[in-house]
């Protein structure tokens, strides 16, 4: 018999399905659809196509990736990208070519359709959640000739309605149609458990197919449904606005589609209990909907984050104008590796060698400056922008780069990640964005809320720490806190998993300061042209003797971050230097008198993830010294703990260990007794202190 170890983070709410090994494979059969003819087609028609097969993906790719669509430019790239590396090797490739062999092929993954209403645009979403919770596919009520519900329930293969929304809303119980039809669901779903009350998909709804001029289709977002209804995610599209009647709806009562918005989330939390975040992709659908001079869209986009996040909600702000992505459900299986690890920090005497320190490792005066390259806290934009921009020739060689890449944006697109740190040069570092491991306001977080609910620091501390162990992340890059003010009261909720730094939203803090041992700078946003880029930081550089800044730019290619640089070097000289984030953290907690010892990177272990009861054997840590001090021999052990028992096991180190070399930690470990999956951690010790006091987080599996 075995014990099973088997590796994953250590989450909260888990409706996660990426394995954690290293090789893994799509299914042995997999189908493509070609859906670009459809972007010719009426908006209805195009709808309602891709909604429907968005729906079956989310079905048929629930646990595997089986079913491929060529719909957004990107679509061809991934999938080569996962064709070379190995992902799609074992799979024989069937090529489908209409919607009618999509559903028969895939017949025996839905019990029936949902049939959803024209005349209430809202009930296409509804429809959607439908379609997660129940296995059914969603058709609008459109008999014209042609139409899919002519095609495919009134005629053809007669697919059985199993829930017919036509006609079941008329406004007499909120006074609008549109907020009926989610209030019905929000009973029907969500508080019945039969979805999902940790996703949720804010999306524009059916209203689309009358007011798409002037945009491209795939910006309606439909495509992105797949991922959110395999995972039986609750759907909605409302205006947070309290004091305007929305553009889709202008005949609601005043502040009905945010009361519906509140009695949305209110009844997800009280699902959840308390146990984890909800996650909510998608975004105001600001160039259709819901903005004006009154309400414009930043202002929006902060309204609906403060509201959010005072229900424990984050989001995943597939916004305008790259926000349609096809295919998260099939990427989501992309196996990454367990652990990504990054560059190593510059050492103490790498900096002397350069000139940030003098010899006596004191701060040489003179502005440091990070580059901060998002936004990437959307899985739209990581698919839609990203590889251009990282691939983009006339590169940023020997330029510092802070990539912001939200973490968790590896649910929905693995291969972002793979990809980066695959191929990342040694000037690449990744950091996260706005606000860690989603985009939230975060003294949002802490009471008084607008929910009224008690304080999420340390819901949002469990969120964030596995996603930062497994990336080797120490680093946020932006805390975004939009209209709730100054973000210092939420400064201490980082530390414990962002030791090497964080960045307050310019103008909520007035100068640079640590948060116990972390690092908080202020940042500000690159101008467009590289030339104005770099005579800004010079001019914010030259404020006082020694400064630190970070810089923030929003999708843009490495060649911009090129010309900054050589731009910046011929007007300011050796006044300003560009470095990377963790070389920026370390050099600014030496600078305000912090500790910069006994800092450390997991590299790797041997201790295996299944094993026989009571396996006994040899294995070892190997560790990366990143602190500024040398461990002497036996000064450290690393301690191994499990759930298992009371019992803890250590490893030893069999030799001194200095800045920035590795080192292993060996002993003989045994696995628990008795069968079963097991939670395993370890962490490094001075006697018995956790080095995790010193933002080291303990390095955990199940």
């Amino acid at each position: 018999r075995r014990c099973m170890l088997r590796l994953s983070a250590c989450w909260v709410v888990c409706f996660l399905s990426l394995a954690a090994c290293v090789h893994g494979q799509a299914s042995k059969q997999v189908y493509t659809l070609d859906l670009r003819p459809s972007l010719a087609l009426p908006p209805p028609d195009y709808f309602e196509l891709v909604h429907l097969v968005a729906a079956i993906q989310g079905l048929v790719n629930r646990n595997e990736s089986k079913l491929y669509v060529q719909l957004a430019d990107m679509d061809q790239p991934w999938w080569q990208y996962m064709s070379q590396v190995g992902y799609l090797s074992s799979a024989q490739v069937v090529n489908l070519t209409s919607v009618g062999d999509v559903l028969s092929t895939f017949s025996s993954y839905y019990k029936g359709v949902v049939l959803y209403d024209p005349e209430v645009p809202s009930t296409g979403n509804v429809a959607s959640t439908a379609s997660g919770a129940r296995d059914l596919v969603p058709i609008c009520y459109r008999p014209a000739n042609g139409s899919l519900y002519s095609q495919f329930v009134a005629g053809g293969p007669k697919i059985p309605v199993h829930l017919n929304l036509v006609g079941l809303f008329n406004g007499n119980v909120t006074g609008s149609a549109k907020c009926d039809a989610y209030m019905w669901a929000i009973k029907e779903f969500l508080s019945s458990g039969e979805s999902n009350p940790g996703l949720m998909g804010y999306y524009i709804d059916y209203w689309w197919t009358g007011h798409a001029q002037g945009s491209p289709y795939i910006t309606n977002t439909v495509s992105n449904h797949d991922y959110f209804i395999a995972n039986k995610a609750f759907f909605w599209d409302l205006d947070v606005w309290a004091d305007q009647t929305p553009n889709d709806d202008p005949a609601q009562p005043l502040g009905t589609d945010r009361k519906t918005m509140v009695a949305i989330m209110e009844a997800a939390n009280a699902v959840l209990k308390g146990q984890g975040m909800i996650h909510v992709g998608g975004f105001t659908p600001w160039n259709f909907k819901y903005v004006n001079q009154v309400h414009q869209g930043v202002p929006t986009e902060w309204e609906t984050a403060q509201l959010l996040t005072s229900y424990n909600a984050f989001m995943d702000a597939d916004a305008c104008c790259v926000n349609g992505m096809a295919n998260s459900a099939f990427f989501s299986h992309f196996p990454l590796p367990e652990r990504l690890v990054q560059n190593p920090k510059q050492t103490r005497a790498q900096m002397q060698a350069s000139g940030l320190l003098d010899a006596k490792g004191n701060m040489v005066p003179r502005g440091y400056v990070m580059l901060y390259v998002g936004d990437y806290d959307s899985a739209a934009w990581l698919y839609s922008s990203f590889k251009d921009n990282w691939d983009a020739p006339s590169g940023s060689a020997g330029v510092p780069l802070g990539w912001a890449l939200n973490p968790n944006l590896m649910e929905r697109f693995p291969l972002a990640f793979a990809y980066a740190y695959a191929n990342r040069s040694k000037d690449d570092y990744f950091i996260t964005g706005d606000s860690g491991a989603g985009y939230v306001n975060p003294t949002a977080l802490l009471p008084p809320r607008m929910s009224g609910l008690p304080s999420a620091a340390q819901l949002w501390r469990d969120h964030n720490t596995p996603y930062y162990a497994r990336f080797n992340i120490a680093f946020t890059g932006f805390l975004i806190n939009g209209f709730c003010g100054p973000v210092a009261p939420a400064e201490s909720m980082y530390p414990s998993f962002s030791w090497d730094g964080m960045v307050d939203q310019g103008g909520t803090s007035s100068a640079t300061h640590m948060s116990g041992n972390t690092p908080v700078f202020l940042q500000d946003d690159l101008p467009q042209d590289p030339a104005q880029a770099a005579q800004a930081i010079l001019q914010q550089a030259q404020t006082a003797p020694v400064t630190f800044h970070m810089w923030r730019s929003v999708l843009k290619p490495r060649s911009y971050y090129r010309q900054l640089s050589d731009t910046l070097a011929k007007i300011a000289g050796d006044k300003v230097r560009i470095v990377d984030p963790y070389t920026l953290g370390y050099l600014a907690r030496s600078f305000f008198g912090g500790n910069n010892n006994d800092r450390a990177t997991y590299m790797d272990d041997t201790i295996p993830r299944l094993a026989t009861s009571a396996w006994k054997g040899d294995v070892q840590v190997t560790v990366r010294n990143e602190g500024w001090n040398t461990w002497a021999e036996n000064e450290l052990h690393i301690l191994i703990n499990s759930n298992a028992t009371s019992s803890v096991q250590t490893l030893q180190a069999s030799s001194s260990i200095a800045n920035g070399e590795v080192g292993t930690f060996k002993g003989t470990w045994t696995a628990p007794g008795h069968p079963g999956q097991y939670m395993v951690s370890y962490t490094l010790m001075r006697g018995n202190t956790s080095l995790s006091t010193l933002g080291n987080i303990p390095y955990t599996f199940v």
